[in-house]
């Protein structure tokens, strides 16, 4: 089921959604809020890169992710 869903052979109902989390051990919660379109807009400016600049940019995202955790670490020592 998970592989059909993953796949996109199939779109589950909200119900089933539901079931899915719930037997993952998480609770779906659904509100009404305002859309925010910013995370498609990082990624129109991601696909227009070419795939050096996308790689060269995750592997600054996760130098500086790994520099935050050694200050956190150093600070809590």
């Amino acid at each position: 089921m998970i592989a059909r869903l993953e796949g996109g052979a199939t779109a589950p109902s909200f119900e089933r959604v539901g079931q899915l989390v719930a037997a993952a051990g998480f609770e779906l919660r659904v509100g009404v809020g305002s859309r925010d379109d910013d995370d498609w807009a990082a990624v129109a400016r991601n696909l227009a890169l070419t795939p050096e600049q996308r790689w060269d940019n995750g592997v600054a995202a996760a130098r500086f992710v790994l520099a935050a955790r050694a200050s956190a670490r150093a600070r809590s020592r």
